[in-house]
């Protein structure tokens, strides 16, 4: 069902509602309960009756404020869709979650990044720890940015600088030998 934009009232949400919804979000951003920035969509049968961004681009004294098409790293809300898209490809052959990941990532390279297979991946095994990769590329891809070349149609230049990143980043410990969520 493609979604149309409409006032609360086709959506079927009392306008006041909203109203409050939207000077929450404003108090929460203000006050630094959430991240700096958010983007809200609500929408009922199809109708918007609620688009709109609060907040900043990133955690600059100058960022400039945030668009309601901003794309965010999501980080770990996308780990239990991505292990059971993993699954099913292992289960139609097309993914070896013993096979290792540079046979289908040639760009994963490092020290001993030959040695990480699909599997260290799904189990937080991999020998990389998310928790400093996080705040590096936090701090990195905005610099980035500002020297980044045009990336390809399709492709989002902060999505190509942060596997830019994320290719070379280097393990802290041998594949296998810890857990380690992040």
């Amino acid at each position: 069902m493609p979604f149309v934009e409409g006032t609360p009232e086709e959506a079927g949400f009392d306008p006041a509602r909203l109203d409050l919804v939207r000077r929450r979000l404003d108090e929460w951003i203000e006050a630094g309960d959430v991240h700096r920035t958010l983007v809200v969509l609500v929408a009922r049968n199809g109708v918007v009756a609620l688009h709109e961004a609060f907040g900043v681009t990133g955690p600059e004294p100058d960022a400039g404020p945030v668009a309601t098409d901003a794309i965010f790293p999501l980080m770990s809300q996308t780990k239990t869709i991505t292990a059971t898209l993993a699954m099913i490809l292992a289960e139609d052959g097309r993914l070896g979650i013993t096979r290792p990941v540079q046979d289908y990532l040639p760009e994963f390279h490092g020290t001993g990044k030959d040695q990480i297979l699909v599997h260290h991946l799904l189990t937080h095994t991999s020998g990389i720890d998310g928790t400093d990769f996080y705040e590096a590329t936090t701090r990195l891809v905005p610099q980035m940015i500002r020297n980044a070349a045009e990336p390809p149609p399709g492709e989002h230049v902060v999505t190509r600088l942060f596997l830019e990143i994320a290719y070379g980043w280097p393990a802290s410990h041998r594949a296998g030998e810890a857990m380690r969520y992040a």
